[in-house]
């Protein structure tokens, strides 16, 4: 069954200037687009740890403190990187924090 961008939850691409296979690349993994999801909408910067404990919810997992841990080492070393590099948000790597790009 083939997903178009916007099913996949390329909302958030919109307005990049993305060709189409990098808009896939960062939509290839589950846990960016629920990171996406998870920002939607947001206004002001989102913490590391508090982004990651959404994600591990929206994963079905129960938010405890190694559940978060896991999910913001993977942000934080390739998820985030990924999605900043593309222009897709703005990540403070020292300070953890995360912005939706155009904020």
């Amino acid at each position: 069954m083939s997903q178009s961008l916007h099913e996949m939850g390329g909302d958030a691409l919109n307005g990049l200037e993305l060709a189409p296979d990098e808009q896939y690349r960062l939509l290839a993994s589950g846990r960016r687009r629920l990171t996406l999801g998870t920002l939607a909408g947001t206004t002001a910067p989102v913490g590391l740890e508090e982004l990651a404990a959404r994600v591990a919810e929206r994963e079905g997992e129960s938010p405890t403190d190694d559940a978060v841990e896991r999910v913001a080492i993977a942000l934080h070393h390739v998820h985030l990187p990924h999605l900043s590099e593309a222009g897709v948000l703005s990540y403070d790597s020292e300070a953890h924090l995360i912005e939706p790009a155009g904020r």
